[in-house]
């Protein structure tokens, strides 16, 4: 269980950084570009919550399955490079 927690810290850690990352060097094109310095930063957020509900969702199917559907899935990958 300790590791679950320190992989939960981690990945807020990386998370918030990566906010503020955001924040820092886009607010001034946001600004000038759409009028809204935090534009960027709305839609990191957007797709942050987006990313988070999807990974919630994965957890949900079993691993037998991803392992089905592995060969297919890289040929698809493979197809669209």
């Amino acid at each position: 269980m300790a590791q679950g927690k320190s992989f939960f810290l981690t990945m807020l850690i990386l998370i918030g950084i990566g906010l503020m990352m955001v924040l820092s060097t886009s607010s001034i094109v946001g600004l000038s570009a759409y009028n809204n310095s935090y534009y960027f930063i709305n839609k990191h957020i957007f797709f942050l919550v987006f990313g988070s509900i999807m990974f919630l969702i994965s957890l949900k199917i079993p691993y037998g399955f991803y392992k089905k559907i592995a060969f297919s899935g890289t040929l698809f990958s493979a197809f669209l490079i």
